[in-house]
């Protein structure tokens, strides 16, 4: 089977980047700050390796399956789009996976919240790891074990992450103690990606005076550890409960992230999932995948989008006017304990939302720093209007509220 011979414009590619492409390590760390063109180097440095090689199983990894969708499978879509080479390939976006027929090609998915399925994927020739940080030391030997065997070419994991934690095991045990052989590591910033827009430049250059911490990690792609969270009420779980009450925040986003936040009640505890935290969706995408996902109860949307919002009534959606008070909203979201369900991006913001740092006293200040909240606020849209016009603060609504007050007089008297 001969290789396919395609010509890439150099303008496609991030200088950079260009060790990348060529590196055969078992192990390739992209360690780099926010928007720095980890994530579009891999899908590029996959894409060439599919049209150059064959009979090839590539391996799309992250915490949870569901997520894969709108990240690797996403980014490998788009720069197929970019080269023009849809003819080459085959996308099923229910798995999801994709093939290129003429290699004899495939990229398979999987998530590390189903571990048989896993199991079960054989002969895999490399992986792609995104937000690697997600992952335990024992999440990723379970990786490993799936990439054995004799391949034509060169095996090799690719784990994509920012270095949001100095203790973490990948910096402890792959960078700093070397414990294993075969590693490389690249470091980049958002300057390394020409394919960053002015706006994602500001976004992160701002930290530079707004936050010490997260400036050094996510500007400078220094490892780090971010303290002053602003959430700590919440906790991890596998299952989204039945017959509970149900909302929606929106977050509007297309270089940034969309987010759409399902959110269910019973009694005191509240249940978060992401439906969709996913760049470069046009409100034709979105209202295609909320009826997918049969959407009827109310949505509570970022106001500063008045024309996607009318879009969205007007294609049945029960969009709801958002009360945006930021420190009153986060307040009252912090009377509830949160569970969150099987939602990596949710987790990564949430592990990331912290409190502003006063640059002339050190003192921690009361207001959130504006950088990667796009689900926080999705969540803060939906919890605080929604919560504060029909729920008590601590979980009672106000027929609850009537019941347990009734119930405390009679067992007191």
């Amino acid at each position: 089977m001969k290789q396919l011979k395609i010509k890439f414009e150099p303008e496609l590619f991030n200088d950079s980047f260009f060790p990348v492409y060529e590196d055969k390590n078992r192990i390739l760390l992209l360690v780099g700050g926010a928007n720095s063109g980890k994530s579009v180097a891999t899908a590029q440095k996959y894409i060439i390796r599919t049209l150059e090689e064959y009979n090839n199983r590539w391996l799309l990894i992250r915490k949870v399956h569901r997520s894969i969708k709108q990240s690797q499978y996403a980014e490998l879509k788009r720069w197929i789009r970019a080269y023009n080479l849809n003819y080459l390939f085959e996308f099923r976006d229910t798995e999801p996976s994709i093939r290129c027929e003429k290699t004899n090609t495939e990229f398979l998915t999987a998530g590390l919240d189903d571990v048989e399925k896993l199991k079960s994927i054989v002969d895999i020739s490399s992986t792609w790891i995104e937000e690697a940080t997600e992952l335990t030391a024992s999440d990723f030997q379970q990786v490993n074990l799936r990439m054995r065997g004799e391949t034509n070419y060169y095996k090799q994991h690719v784990l994509c992450l920012n270095p949001i934690n100095e203790y973490h095991w990948i910096k402890k045990d792959l960078i700093d103690n070397k414990i294993r052989q075969n590693i490389s590591v690249h470091y980049s910033t958002y300057l390394d990606n020409k394919f960053a827009t002015s706006e994602d430049r500001q976004e992160i250059e701002v930290l530079r005076d707004l936050d010490p911490i997260l400036w050094q990690i996510y500007g400078e792609g220094i490892w780090g550890t971010i303290k002053e969270l602003i959430f700590i009420n919440w906790t991890e779980v596998n299952e989204f409960p039945q017959n509970c009450e149900i909302i929606y925040g929106l977050d509007f986003g297309y270089y940034n992230p969309t987010a759409l936040i399902k959110v269910g009640r019973i009694g005191r505890e509240l249940y978060l999932e992401q439906e969709i935290y996913q760049s470069h969706i046009t409100n034709n995408d979105l209202i295609d995948i909320m009826k997918e996902l049969k959407i009827t109860t109310p949505i509570y949307p970022d106001d500063a989008e008045p024309n996607r919002i009318e879009e969205l009534r007007r294609a049945g959606f029960n969009c709801k006017k958002v009360n945006k008070k930021v420190q009153d909203g986060i307040s009252y979201v912090r009377g509830w304990h949160l569970n969150i369900v099987k939602s990596p991006d949710i987790l990564k913001e949430i592990k990331g939302y912290k409190n502003k740092i006063d640059r002339l006293t050190g003192q921690v200040t009361d207001e959130p720093v504006k950088f990667n909240d796009h689900a926080m606020s999705a969540i803060r849209y939906a919890i605080y209007t929604h919560g504060s016009n029909y729920w008590l603060a601590g979980g009672l609504s106000l027929p609850d509220f009537k019941i347990e007050k009734q119930k405390r007089f009679t067992d007191n008297y």
